[in-house]
């Protein structure tokens, strides 16, 4: 498993599993396309890394929280969510991310509900 991610990323990421490269923050944009070109699968949510994912023959499953319900812009990503009634509570219109993710009143359910097993079966399956 390697993990990827700007700078910005090892700061609110911090993983240690023995099992893991941790690249976060540490890749040119040309290293992380290479390190794509050599992968079996991305888990990612809406980043850049899974749009440029998505120049590749890999399994591509992107984990959707507030935001669409739906991810238009491949058919060959999968999508992994929680079904609330409340989704999407961020559209692009109606404030930041960090807005409705300070304001949400079911402490952000949406981005807890998706589980590793989950995410585990979406792969092998």
């Amino acid at each position: 498993m390697v993990l990827l991610g700007d700078k910005s990323d090892r700061e609110k990421y911090k993983i240690n599993n023995p099992n893991a490269i941790n690249l976060i923050g540490k890749t040119s944009i040309v290293e992380l396309v290479n390190v794509l070109n050599a992968s079996y699968a991305v888990i990612c949510n809406d980043s850049s890394i899974l749009h440029l994912a998505n120049l590749f023959q890999l399994k591509k499953f992107v984990i959707l929280g507030p935001t669409i319900k739906e991810f238009p812009l491949s058919s060959s990503i999968s999508t992994l969510s929680a079904d609330l009634p409340c989704r999407p509570c961020i559209d692009g219109l109606q404030g930041s991310e960090e807005d409705a993710l300070n304001n949400c009143p079911i402490d952000n359910l949406c981005k807890k509900l998706v589980s590793p097993e989950q995410v585990l079966n979406k792969l092998i399956n």
